[in-house]
């Protein structure tokens, strides 16, 4: 190799913006993963308890006070990583308002 090629490379590997692309393309391949098989059959299944659950509450007028923090979280952790799901977020949103049904105690 001559002197100016061992520059060039030099100049390259050096150069902020290099660094930079590379991370973005890193990122943007990282963004777009496939989910596995199994992944996208949880998605499923969360989904379906999702809707399940915000129906039964939406017609029970409420949500029973030892189920408010597992609903709550399992609707929180599947809109953020679920984009674009209008059905789920509107079902949710609509149960998470709803009060808190108290056990009576005798």
């Amino acid at each position: 190799m001559n002197d100016h090629t061992i520059e060039l490379i030099a100049i390259v590997f050096g150069s902020q913006g290099l660094w930079v692309l590379m991370n973005n393309i890193y990122q943007d391949h990282k963004k777009k993963k496939e989910k596995t098989p199994l992944e996208v059959m949880v998605i499923a299944l969360v989904r379906d308890k999702l809707l399940f659950l915000s129906k039964k509450y939406i017609k029970m007028g409420g949500i029973p006070e030892d189920e408010v923090a597992t609903f709550k979280e399992l609707y929180k952790s599947y809109t953020d990583d679920v984009k674009n799901n209008t059905n789920v977020k509107e079902l949710g949103s609509r149960a998470e308002k709803l009060p808190i049904i108290f056990e009576e105690t005798e």
